[in-house]
């Protein structure tokens, strides 16, 4: 790379790059720390979008359900992105840090890129298979995937109910290929 080289990147763009690396780091490390941070722009990106578009309520509204603790809800979710993030009021700062709520921002950033560009990136669907597979198995509801990518889900669990291999999910996700190119 040279100092003169330039490219175009939209937020969109810029949005879903962050949520490539984002599913990426959720595939192959779990590092909660970076994932969330990369999760954290992403999802604000597309929250800046969705207002600008007088789109509905997203997860850090409550979904418009929730009215006077809904500033209590967002200050709660926000306080590890900005911890990540800031150092000018807390230098010497700690918190107790929750890897799920890591997980829920990346899946609501992947549904809030959908949303928005009409498509989810293909690492994004392998993150979220993987999330479903291991945590929703008596579930009947699957929030995060659509009917197309919830054909996928009884393959995943039989191929891998015993398994701790992310192999699968890295090879989708490398593959490139579109949903309706995989289903």
């Amino acid at each position: 790379m040279n100092g003169d080289e330039w490219f175009r990147l939209t937020k969109v763009d810029a949005a879903q790059r962050q949520l490539d690396m984002a599913s990426f780091l959720f595939l192959v490390s779990c590092e909660y720390v970076s994932i969330h941070a990369l999760a954290s722009s992403a999802y604000q990106v597309l929250e800046d979008i969705n207002r600008h578009q007088s789109g509905d309520p997203m997860f850090k509204d409550g979904y418009g359900m929730l009215d006077h603790g809904s500033q209590d809800w967002r200050k709660w979710l926000n306080v590890p992105q900005n911890f990540v993030k800031h150092a000018d009021k807390d230098p010497e700062g700690a918190i107790r840090f929750r890897p799920w709520v890591t997980v829920i921002t990346l899946c609501e950033a992947a549904n809030a890129f959908k949303r928005i560009a009409g498509f989810r990136p293909v690492i994004s669907v392998a993150a979220i298979i993987w999330i479903e597979s291991k945590t929703s198995l008596k579930r009947e509801s699957h929030e995060f995937l659509d009917q197309s990518e919830l054909r996928l889900l009884p393959s995943v669990r039989m191929r891998y109910k015993d398994s701790e291999s992310e192999r699968f999910y890295l090879d989708y996700a490398k593959a490139e290929f579109s949903l309706k190119g995989v289903l």
